[in-house]
């Protein structure tokens, strides 16, 4: 194995660094450590900026990939300045920038980040400098982990739910960077993510965990892919994108099965249904102010849209949102003709998450939004050997 970088990998991940670390640090309680927070801003313009370099020094696009990625960007871009908000646009970039960049490198690198930050976040709170703030107390009723009182700690980071969110991603990553994992791996990768359930209360991310993790383990040790998961891991993609827009659009609380999952997901099926009705669709988007203070803000109440996808189509437009939606079910193609589990398992945990958070394309909670530019936008043998 060539461990050179090329000058590709070198100014991708000089902007790969900064980006994520950025994105990190600004949903952390880091950021009130930094005695010049615009900073945070100014370097993640400058890792789009070096990013974009990377992708027009390449010399090797074929005619459609460069079709491709002029329309994405062009769409991309429109839809950015009709919502107002250019984090899709910058992340659509860093998906470009994939192509030709080793998966196995990307996750090293982004490990070794997350390390860092989890390391600096524990001895700021050991230390008091920065808060481990209790923001609330849930009561999981009727439930099947907890009938009780749950505090949640947002651990340092924003929020209680980002917290269990990165520490989710971060198990993936850790098992799709070994080549098998053992029994031993399992079972402390899900203490740990017990032990944060306990401070966080957020129970979507535990119970994702319980699910994807023990696939994760099997796949890691198995070499083949039945014919069966191939089918349904293919599939899978467009039954979770649709389902989760469909049942925030034809939401009833009168619907006893509707209103019992509204319940379990602490009403994010009502409140998707409620940004549908008040804000509707448009082909490329438009601008909207959410109110996230439980108070509300200027006499307004409550108003935000936790789903990614249900934002997507909402803040980005229909024609964005069908491109998400192709891209997905391309890149899960890809990963499956690869015969890579791991990687499959690690996707569709993103693209369920993204049911309930804001995951899609925000690289903060992981780094598997990465891997939708990577195989969905590229056709190139040495992606495909990435896949692998």
């Amino acid at each position: 194995m060539n461990k050179t970088l090329t000058r590709g990998e070198i100014l991708f991940f000089a902007a790969y660094i900064f980006y994520f670390a950025v994105n990190m640090i600004k949903r952390t309680g880091i950021l009130n450590l930094i005695l010049i927070p615009n900073v945070l801003g100014l370097l993640e313009i400058l890792s789009v900026f070096i990013v974009a370099l990377k992708i027009l020094s390449e010399k090797a696009y074929k005619n459609r990939d460069f079709i491709v990625i002029v329309f994405t960007i062009l769409l991309i871009f429109i839809s950015c300045v009709c919502n107002a908000n250019f984090d899709l646009f910058f992340s659509v970039c860093f998906m470009i920038g994939m192509k030709d960049i080793s998966y196995q490198k990307m996750l090293k690198v982004t490990f070794l980040i997350q390390i860092v930050i989890f390391i600096t976040i524990a001895a700021g709170i050991l230390t008091k400098t920065i808060p481990n703030q209790l923001t609330g107390t849930m009561v999981w009723a009727n439930t099947i982990i907890d009938d009780n009182a749950v505090g949640r700690y947002n651990l340092g980071f924003s929020h209680p739910n980002v917290a269990s969110g990165v520490v989710l991603f971060s198990t993936l990553v850790y098992m799709c960077l070994r080549n098998r994992c053992s029994l031993a791996e399992l079972f402390i990768a899900l203490t740990v993510n017990y032990l944060v359930y306990q401070k966080t209360g957020s129970r979507t991310c535990f119970l994702m965990i319980l699910v994807f993790l023990p696939f994760m383990y099997w796949f890691s040790n198995k070499k083949n892919m039945q014919k069966y998961w191939r089918v349904l891991l293919t599939i899978a993609p467009v039954i979770i994108i649709l389902t989760a827009v469909f049942a925030q659009i034809f939401y009833n609380e009168n619907n006893a099965l509707l209103a019992k999952i509204n319940t379990l997901l602490s009403g994010r099926l009502n409140l998707g249904h409620g940004g549908w009705l008040k804000y509707g669709i448009t082909l490329f988007g438009q601008k909207i102010t959410w109110i996230v203070n439980l108070g509300g803000e200027q006499g307004r109440p409550y108003d935000y849209v936790d789903s990614a996808y249900m934002r997507v189509l909402l803040e980005n437009g229909l024609l964005v949102f069908i491109l998400l939606c192709i891209m997905s079910v391309v890149t899960m193609r890809r990963f499956v003709r690869a015969g890579n589990g791991k990687f499959c398992i690690a996707f569709l945990a993103l693209l369920v998450h993204a049911m309930v958070e804001i995951s899609i394309y925000y690289s903060y909670w992981g780094p598997f939004c990465m891997l939708i530019g990577g195989l969905g936008f590229i056709d190139s043998e040495k992606e495909e050997k990435n896949a692998k």
